[in-house]
């Protein structure tokens, strides 16, 4: 807490008394204080090593008004496995010294370690779910699992861990897709789409943005393949490329893909890594199937060229 913050008037309470700490639920503020009763560890000899280097920080950080004291606080949450806190430490380190010598790298790192954490938990979920009820119905956690796998290589291109896991997951899918009594969908060979800038928006009109190579992997033909392009908040709705009449078995194709930007695209101030999402709807014997794939790119801000 700050300075001589007032404690809340409603809480529920919560004690570790072998370590001499209490725990305040404050509903209203939607926060967990955690105060350290220094008389009550005297008294039994208690020694809180982390939380006094916490209590002597936060006394210089009042004391000193610069960034140190807050980078210090950091990394001791950052050692103790809290790197959503230590994140944010990060962040108001940077706006008090924006210059400073760690900060943006250790903000880099752990954005890809929580990114890592959660991806980690939504693979767990989507597998189960996979298991227990089908392809379809885990669907939603696969995307969301990729999606943060995308985002963590679009920062780490080199980071082998999340390659193979991507391509596990990848590959759990497939086979599950294959065992369904459904149709197997088409194969995304591969994306390629560039980085995108605000100031040309009008020609992405007209110009491709990119290209997704599709093989069709069904024994029987496909009938008006298209694809589609959306990224949420600077889209109103997806733009759609050229249709292919056509396709047959075993045979690719490569479909251009484009962009139809919003105002909101205008008022971008800063670089932004965003989620460009990919849909593939197709015929089979008169049956709409759909794909669905994602791409992480980086939209620049307005004034970038």
């Amino acid at each position: 807490m700050e300075g001589n913050e007032p404690l809340p008037q409603t809480a529920k309470l919560a004690v570790d008394s072998g370590k001499g700490l209490i725990f305040i639920s404050d509903q209203m503020g939607r926060r967990i204080i955690k105060l350290l009763d220094r008389l009550f560890c005297d008294d039994l000899g208690l020694v809180n090593k982390r939380e006094e280097e916490l209590i002597a920080l936060n006394r210089e950080q009042r004391r000193s008004h610069n960034a140190e004291p807050i980078a210090h606080k950091a990394l001791l949450y950052e050692q103790a496995g809290a790197l959503e806190m230590s994140r944010l430490l990060w962040e108001r380190v940077l706006d008090l010294d924006p210059m400073h010598d760690q900060a943006a790298l250790k903000l880099d790192r752990l954005e890809i370690e929580v990114m890592t954490m959660n991806a980690a938990r939504l693979k767990e979920k989507a597998i189960e779910i996979l298991k227990k009820v089908g392809p379809e119905s885990a669907r939603l956690q696969y995307s969301k699992t990729i999606q943060l796998y995308e985002q963590i290589l679009a920062m780490d291109p080199s980071n082998k861990g999340i390659v193979a896991e991507k391509k596990d997951l990848k590959e759990r899918f497939q086979k599950h897709e294959g065992e369904s009594p459904g149709l197997k969908p088409l194969s995304v060979v591969r994306i390629t789409m560039d980085n995108l800038f605000p100031s040309l928006m009008q020609q992405y009109q007209e110009q491709p943005i990119g290209k997704v190579t599709i093989k069709n992997t069904l024994e029987r033909d496909i009938h008006h393949l298209k694809a589609s392009v959306y990224i949420k908040h600077f889209m109103d709705f997806p733009r759609i490329s050229g249709e292919i009449g056509v396709l047959g078995p075993k045979q690719s194709v490569d479909l251009e893909l484009f962009v139809l930007f919003n105002q909101e695209v205008l008022n971008l101030e800063e670089d932004l890594k965003v989620q460009a999402g990919i849909e593939l709807s197709y015929l089979v014997d008169g049956q709409l199937q759909s794909l669905r794939e994602s791409k992480a790119l980086t939209l620049y801000r307005r004034t970038a060229l």
